[in-house]
């Protein structure tokens, strides 16, 4: 799908952890599916963003952003994302993307 100038750089401007870059593409392009059109517009990737910002909680988009341009505060895990995984018979991750 072809993709206008001012889509691909608001796209990369886009407040997301960069390992999401390849991901938001491929969801602002189904987008753009679903509208009928050929050509991936900013108001696609105003869509995805949105989507995002929900998904990510506007505190951690708001953390991104900072972080893209150089303020503070930057974005910080939380520390029940860590688990201790010895003496786990199994360990099952699941994909972040919806």
């Amino acid at each position: 799908m072809k993709w206008n100038s001012d889509a691909i750089e608001r796209h990369q401007k886009m407040p997301i952890p960069p390992t999401y870059t390849t991901f938001s593409g491929k969801q602002i392009e189904k987008i753009a599916r679903k509208k009928g059109l050929s050509t991936v517009t900013v108001e696609e990737v105003k869509e995805a963003e949105e989507l995002y910002k929900d998904y990510f909680g506007i505190q951690k988009t708001e953390e991104m952003k900072n972080l893209q341009e150089g303020k503070e505060p930057v974005p910080q895990m939380a520390e029940e994302l860590f688990f201790d995984f010895s003496g786990m018979l199994y360990n099952i991750k699941v994909c972040p993307v919806k």
